[in-house]
């Protein structure tokens, strides 16, 4: 669910769709066993259509929030050079400029870290 190039660049935010069909694909999967993954994105595509504005609320606040973790910790990133794991934690590289063989070195104008090889 993430479209990021670096791996240590935050997490992308999800939609409020995404939150509606991580929390129902398992029980929709379930109910109807003989459904292809494809008939299964579809059928949870149209049960999403067919809720109310005020049950897709709980969904988009999830959204918004998320939203909101992205681009505080997108910031941080551009900012400070702070990189983050798969779980959300905060990952702080030292910026090696002697570029010793296998570390990670961070240079300047740079968007990704590099793999120093010599």
């Amino acid at each position: 669910m993430s479209c990021k190039p670096c791996s240590r660049e935050p997490k992308r935010s999800c939609s409020a769709y995404l939150f509606f069909a991580l929390e129902n694909r398992a029980k929709e999967a379930a109910t109807n066993p003989t459904l292809s993954n494809r008939s299964l994105v579809s059928h949870l595509g149209e049960l999403w259509r067919g809720m109310k504005p005020e049950d897709r609320l709980k969904y988009q606040d999830q959204a918004t929030s998320d939203k909101q973790r992205y681009e505080r910790q997108s910031e941080e990133f551009k900012r400070e050079g702070r990189f983050y794991d798969e779980a959300g934690e905060v990952v702080v590289l030292e910026d090696n400029r002697k570029g010793k063989k296998g570390e990670v070195q961070v240079k300047r104008g740079r968007k990704k870290p590099i793999e120093v090889t010599n």
